[in-house]
């Protein structure tokens, strides 16, 4: 059977290569999942120290730098070093890392509460100078993924459209 329409999926795909903004990392969605991964990278360096790898903690430090070097990327990217946010990318900024510091402080949280209820029952805490450097790395890189995350998913889908018509 043939299809008379136009095709969407191949006017999507085009649209995508057309624009190669749409392809790189530096998207609000690609942002995103890089972030998500970063996070899952931080928790198994972090599951690492806890079973006593020497290479917990060099994860944990991994994530966290290749997620400070990501938000650097799409500012310079997006040209925001360059010239003075607007109003809008400051709100965002502020809006981002709130939500990201403030998520952090409540799963840190909920860790020590858990930590005093079970702590006799095996529950994790660090002891080892190791593991105190991975859950450190871990925090701080939870932080700026989490800030990461917000700032993307408040970016408008439509922005690599408006930055490619400058």
């Amino acid at each position: 059977m043939m299809a008379y329409g136009k095709n969407l999926a191949t006017e999507r795909i085009g649209h995508l290569v057309a624009r190669p903004r749409n392809l790189a990392l530096t998207g609000p969605l690609m942002s995103m999942i890089v972030n998500a991964g970063l996070v899952l990278a931080g928790v198994a360096g972090l599951f690492m120290a806890a079973q006593g790898l020497k290479a917990g903690p060099r994860v944990a430090f991994a994530a966290m730098i290749w997620a400070s070097a990501h938000s650097l990327i799409v500012r310079v990217r997006n040209g925001t070093d360059t010239q003075q946010p607007d109003e809008r990318e400051r709100a965002v900024a502020t809006s981002a890392g709130a939500v990201g510091s403030y998520l952090t402080v409540v799963l840190i949280g909920v860790w020590f509460m858990l930590l005093g209820a079970f702590a006799d029952q095996g529950m994790w805490s660090p002891k080892a100078p190791e593991e105190w450097h991975a859950l450190g790395f871990f925090v701080i890189g939870l932080t700026l993924q989490i800030t990461n995350i917000a700032a993307a998913w408040q970016t408008p889908a439509y922005s690599g459209d408006l930055m490619d018509e400058d």
